[in-house]
Order: C-alpha cells, then sequence, then structure tokens
C-alpha cells in the first residue's frame, strides 16, 4: 500500500472515528455525565503532553540538528510559537461567541437533555451553539493532523493516531450534545462529526509531504507540538477542572495518560 494512502487512512481512522464515537455517545447518552467527559478530557490531556515532549519535540530537534544558527534549537522555539500563534489566531474569532459557549456550556451537558419539550427558540439556541463547537473545533484539528503525516517519516504516525483518536471522542461528543438538545436528527450529528475529522486528513498529507525535507520536518513537528500544548493549556485542562472539581486527581490521570502514551510508544 502506498505510504500516502496509509497517511490518509490512519489520520481518517483516528479523527472521523473518535469524532464519531463522540457523536453516537452524545445521541444515545440520555444524561451525559460531566465527570466522565473531565477525566477523559484530562486523560487526553496528559497523552498529548507526552506525546509533544517526549516525541515531536526530540524529533524537532534531531532533525534540525544541521540547521544554521542554533540547529534544533531554533526549529523548536520558532515552531513552538508558531504552532501556538496558529491556534490562537483561529480561534480569535470565535472570541466573542465563546461567553455564550461558556454560559451555555453547563445547562446543555447536565439539565437539557432530561427536559422532554423545548421551546423553539431553545431549540435554535442550542442548535447554533452546536454549530458553532463544530466550528471551533475543526479549528485546531489540522495541526493535529500535521502530527500524524510528520511522524510517519519516524514511525510515529500510528502512536499519534491512536492518541488523537482518544483525544477527539469528548470533542465529537460536545457538537453532538447541543445539536441533539436543538433537535438535529442523528444522521446530521453524525455527518458533522465526520467533517470535523476533514481537517485532520488535510494536515496529514500535508506533514508527510514536509517530512521528506529534513530542516522542514523538524519545524513541523515544532509546530504541531506548539498547537497541542496550546490547545492542551487553554481548552482541555480548563474544560476537565470546570467538570470535575477534584484537581489532584484530574493531575493524576493527565500523569496517567502521559504514561500510557511513552510506554505504547515504546512498545511499538
Amino acid at each position: 500500500m502506498p505510504d500516502i494512502i496509509q497517511i490518509v487512512l490512519i489520520a481518517l481512522v483516528a479523527g472521523a472515528g473518535g469524532m464519531v464515537i463522540g457523536g453516537v455517545l452524545g445521541i444515545i447518552v440520555k444524561k451525559p455525565g460531566r465527570s466522565y467527559i473531565g477525566y477523559m478530557l484530562s486523560f487526553a490531556a496528559g497523552a498529548m503532553i507526552g506525546i509533544s515532549i517526549f516525541e515531536l519535540l526530540p524529533e524537532a530537534l534531531e532533525h534540525g540538528e544541521e540547521m544554521f544558527y542554533g540547529g534544533g534549537i531554533v526549529a523548536i522555539i520558532i515552531g513552538l510559537a508558531l504552532g501556538a500563534l496558529f491556534v490562537f489566531l483561529l480561534e480569535l474569532p470565535m472570541s466573542k461567541k465563546q461567553k455564550t459557549l461558556d454560559n451555555l456550556k453547563s445547562e446543555t451537558l447536565s439539565n437539557v437533555l432530561d427536559e422532554q419539550l423545548l421551546k423553539n427558540d431553545q431549540q435554535k439556541r442550542f442548535r447554533l451553539l452546536g454549530i458553532a463547537v463544530f466550528i471551533a473545533i475543526i479549528l485546531h484539528t489540522f495541526p493535529e493532523g500535521l502530527a500524524i503525516g510528520a511522524g510517519y517519516h519516524v514511525g510515529n504516525a500510528l502512536v499519534f493516531g491512536i492518541v488523537l483518536m482518544i483525544h477527539y471522542i469528548p470533542e465529537g461528543h460536545a457538537i453532538a450534545v447541543p445539536l441533539k438538545a436543538g433537535g438535529t436528527n442523528g444522521i446530521k450529528i453524525i455527518t458533522l462529526c465526520f467533517l470535523a475529522a476533514v481537517p485532520t486528513v488535510l494536515g496529514a498529507i500535508l506533514g508527510y509531504y514536509i517530512g521528506t525535507i529534513d530542516w522542514l520536518l523538524a519545524f513541523a513537528f515544532a509546530f504541531a507540538a506548539g498547537a497541542m500544548i496550546y490547545i492542551v493549556l487553554s481548552e482541555m485542562l480548563p474544560t476537565a477542572y470546570e467538570y470535575v472539581k477534584n484537581k489532584k486527581l484530574l493531575a493524576a490521570i493527565a500523569m496517567l495518560g502521559a504514561v500510557v502514551l511513552i510506554v505504547f510508544s515504546a512498545l511499538l
């Protein structure tokens, strides 16, 4: 099987698989548990930090050795900054909607699915919320796909794909819950969850071709690490803390996620 086909399949299964699983859970679970979402986010956050620190950044350092003016260290510094800035700028247009999202998040996850009947204006509000979440999610799946494509050249694409699949389950869930509350049918919800994974595939394809040039590969690894770390610190962990008040427990779960990633990577 051609390499690029393998890349597309890994990215598609990781992205679409995780999103769709999360979407299905959002549809079939009558009252989503806030705790399990918080635990899942925390575990995925730890795994993504583990990927960034123990996989992506060492690879960036190694492949940037022959660069001038500091080599891999320069690639890491610039790549980390650009990766974080990329996600920040993409999410900037969503900042005005974030207050609405925060206000509705608790109600959506813990109360609204217990309602037997929602008024038309309530349904519209939750449909808009679901679309807002969908847009916010697709903005940062591209650099995560980049990690899969670049990782293929060093044998880590499968590891990255599995961890990202875990990460995408709560994201698919976050898309599905408000849409279901707004009266959207299951087929449309699953379709949106699937489409949310398209940037992952596109990022993986670009990452694969960038990886054919050593110094670009160094930047690609650092860029993906910067994007992932920013997402973890700005979105995943704060959301997990909101759902589960026991921060020590969440920290332990995040550490477990990082350890599992390291062990799994070593075994592969």
